[in-house]
């Protein structure tokens, strides 16, 4: 069976489960979903039906291995690949390995991972792994996320040769596209798309009616840590004035946590409250069905704001990179996108416009809509990856 590898979604936050399901319920009926231990990357817990890829050396590369490298580098390379290269593909598979000759192709899924605000080490590392794939022929597709700006000559310089070695590129937002467009790269293969978790449909709870009375809260330590002092000093009081004003309108607020980084602010959220809250910490899919049987969402990480609107459930949220702006702007509801930096009563009255129950029906009549629509780019999308890696 041949196999496509996924990349990017390593770390252990709802956004990343939502994404690895996403792509093996797309791509498993028809390939093996791998990822490379090439560049060490586990399985992942939530998705045990990834497949390691392994190249299993023949007699010549074991030579070269042995000239290069120390005995006991050789004897343990040796014994593995002898061994793995006895079995035939199908008990290799059912141990949890897949022959790197069988990939076809590579999904980059870094979600937001090229850009000023991150280090050039990242693409400079990738981009040497992405060659060796070309020279095999494999197909490179990078999926839909947010990418730049590039504006720092290093950044730039090396977003550009990692972009230039794709065989397509799905920006999320026309921002990105803007952004890889001012890099030369080929726009024959540049398609705007939205995120690929659209499709992806959670479970409805068992007390849907009681989710109905409750707006979820979603912090991100983002808001922190990418933004500047005074928005990153003001965000834990807009928190709460959050909560509060919830609580005001005879709502129930709950925190949806989205990411195991976001703890230790969920920790100084509730010392700073003078009620208790519930406190959710469940599985990308079921957070998804929350999301969607809720009131409304008032979120910070980006893909719990896809899970919501997507089911049209209204959200309200802040920034701190241009995806937000421009998913947002996507649903057409950018008045809902506010600053940590209002006052404490335009923060109260956004909220309570929000929070009415005749615009809460206008806005799930306008999400809907918008829904459809970007679940319809996603199913395009995808028939175009599928016809470049079948190509």
């Amino acid at each position: 069976m041949k196999s496509v590898e996924i990349l990017g979604p390593v770390l252990k936050n709802k956004g990343d489960e939502l994404t690895l399901r996403s792509v093996a319920e797309r791509i498993e009926p028809h390939y093996a979903l791998s990822i490379s231990t090439d560049l060490k990357i586990r399985g992942q817990e939530n998705l045990p039906e990834l497949l390691q890829l392994t190249s299993l050396p023949g007699k010549d590369e074991i030579g070269e291995i042995f000239h290069r490298r120390s005995l006991s580098k050789f004897l343990s390379v040796a014994k593995r690949g002898i061994f793995l290269s006895l079995l035939p593909p199908s008990v290799l598979r059912k141990i949890g390995y897949i022959n790197s000759s069988h990939q076809v192709a590579l999904l980059d899924c870094s979600g937001y991972a090229y850009g000023d605000k991150w280090s050039p080490n990242r693409m400079i590392k990738r981009a040497e792994y992405y060659k060796t794939l070309r020279e095999k022929g494999i197909k490179l597709i990078l999926m839909p996320q947010a990418l730049g700006p590039f504006e720092d000559p290093e950044v730039r310089k090396h977003a550009k040769n990692l972009l230039e070695l794709f065989d397509f590129v799905f920006p999320r937002e026309a921002i990105s596209e803007n952004y890889i467009l001012e890099l030369g790269i080929d726009p024959a293969k540049i398609e705007i798309c939205p995120d690929v978790t659209h499709l992806l449909e959670g479970p409805t709870p068992s007390n849907s009616e009681i989710w109905s009375k409750r707006v979820a809260v979603v912090p991100n330590a983002r808001m922190q840590d990418k933004t500047d002092a005074t928005i990153a000093n003001q965000y834990i009081d807009f928190l709460v004035e959050c909560i509060q004003t919830v609580r005001a309108n005879d709502l129930e607020p709950v925190i949806i946590l989205h990411e195991v980084n976001d703890d230790r602010l969920v920790k100084t959220l509730l010392s700073q409250l003078d009620k208790d809250i519930k406190v959710f910490n469940e599985d990308g899919i079921i957070s998804k069905g929350f999301l969607g049987s809720c009131y409304a969402n008032i979120g910070f990480r980006y893909h719990s704001l896809i899970s919501s609107l997507s089911q049209a459930t209204p959200s309200l949220a802040s920034s701190w990179a241009h995806k937000y702006e421009e998913l947002f702007d996507a649903y057409d509801c950018k008045e809902y996108l506010i600053s940590p930096g209002l006052s404490s009563q335009e923060i109260t009255d956004k909220i309570n416009e929000f929070l009415a129950p005749e615009k809460n029906k206008q806005l799930r009549d306008k999400l809907q809509i918008h829904a459809t629509r970007q679940k319809k780019e996603v199913e395009n999308m995808w028939q175009r990856v599928e016809s470049i890696i079948s190509t």
